[in-house]
């Protein structure tokens, strides 16, 4: 395919010009090549190979632009969850959930500002990175993000700065305080995996009358009628014939697993309010190694399957995450200060929005011929509708082109 951007194209377009407002003339040329310039990008994004592909602005100004340029980023992302909210498709609603997680992209130089060697919940391991906390909006039919917050660890500061470290904890607190404030969205409970169970954290949220659900780690100890076990004991306790509701679930790859559940009222020491503890009997796939799994809430009415139900839309945020490294670059910046790192993921953002107001609004449906089921198919139907868009172009300004590619006009015979 025609791998350049010498016009927007309209479907895009359009799209964007909804984030006017928050640009100048020349900040909004800069946005628009940024966004198209990234569906266009293989694996490795930096500002050079967006202007790279960009017929219309340089590198120089695509740069001063990502990294200098004055920009109220918040704005913009707002504008972004205002307009999604204001379509059926892709707005919020109560059935959905919102998702605390965190994720991470490894870093090979030195000098990338907050990339150090922590914990990368991505590989697992130690390893010198930058660390995200995100927000994610999630029900049955879609998922988009809502909000970030950079991690940036404590020995990045200077003793005078210090105060103005925020742990990640701390970090997803805001974030969820944000989403509340934010009246146009909807959504029934939050939902985080096990790291964030830290009883601080969730007392703060049942104090504010915030519904919440997690896994609980193994060797975490509770009181069942009376009695204090550590999380994994209960499946002895809780006899096989407890567990006779099962639920099914069908993981990223694709694949349905089977679960058997069993549900309890607990306490757990440091925690304010009794909690409904649900034992699943199952793992999410091969590399899963545990054959059982304990999640807890503090929404006592809900029942085993709508607990585990709930829970298991959080691995749609792995989905986001891995739509966004390997379709948009999310971790391939090649920038070092946190301000424009925090704006490429901000973009990323919204280019990904683009996608999904696309496919659940059926935009690209009558203009390409292929399937649409996919962050993937999505990018690929916008590329043809660029290269058509582009060949249209060139064959009107054919100087300008072989300009732009700095070769020679090939005389006629």
């Amino acid at each position: 395919m025609l791998n350049i951007i010498t016009n927007i194209p309209k479907v895009l377009k359009k799209f964007l010009n909804r984030f006017k407002e928050h640009f100048s003339k020349i900040q909004f040329k800069a946005f628009c090549h940024y966004i198209a310039g990234l569906f266009l990008a293989h694996k490795r994004v930096s500002i050079e190979s967006v202007a790279g592909v960009c017929k219309d602005i340089n590198y120089e100004n695509l740069q001063y632009f990502i990294s200098e340029s004055p920009l109220d980023i918040d704005n913009v992302n707002n504008c972004r969850l205002a307009f999604l909210n204001h379509l059926r498709p892709t707005k919020t609603t109560r059935e959905g959930l919102l998702i605390i997680d965190d994720t991470s992209c490894k870093k090979y130089g030195k000098h990338t500002e907050g990339a150090k060697m922590q914990y990368s919940s991505t590989d697992k391991k130690v390893t010198n990175c930058n660390t995200v906390v995100l927000s994610a909006y999630c029900d049955s039919v879609k998922r988009y993000p809502l909000g970030m917050k950079a991690y940036k660890p404590l020995d990045e500061f200077t003793s005078e700065d210090a105060g103005n470290f925020k742990s990640k904890l701390e970090l997803a607190a805001q974030l969820i305080d944000e989403a509340y404030a934010n009246a146009g969205l909807n959504f029934s409970h939050i939902v985080f995996d096990s790291w964030y169970f830290a009883n601080d954290f969730v007392n703060e949220l049942s104090s504010k009358n915030r519904f919440w659900i997690t896994e609980c780690q193994m060797d975490r100890r509770l009181t069942y009628q009376g009695q204090s076990l550590r999380a994994d004991e209960l499946v002895k306790v809780l006899y096989p014939l407890k567990f006779k509701k099962s639920v099914s679930f069908t993981n990223t790859k694709g694949k349905k697993r089977i679960f058997y559940l069993a549900e309890c009222i607990v306490k757990i020491k440091g925690i304010q309010n009794q909690l409904k503890a649900i034992v699943a009997k199952g793992s999410w796939d091969e590399e899963d190694s545990k054959n059982v799994h304990i999640f807890v809430t503090n929404r006592l009415s809900l029942n085993s399957q709508e607990i585990f139900s709930q829970y298991s839309m959080r691995w749609g945020i792995e989905c986001m995450f891995r739509d966004l490294k390997d379709n948009l670059g999310f971790d391939q910046y090649q920038t070092r200060s946190l301000k424009a790192i925090c704006r490429h993921w901000h973009f990323t953002f919204v280019a990904y929005s683009f996608l999904m107001y696309a496919k659940l609004n059926s935009v690209f449906f009558k203009m390409v011929s292929i399937p649409l089921n996919t962050i993937g198919d999505l990018i690929s139907a916008f590329r043809r509708i660029n290269t058509q868009n582009s060949q249209t172009w060139i064959n009107k300004h054919k100087k300008e082109f072989y300009a732009f590619l700095r070769i020679k006009e090939p005389k006629m015979a």
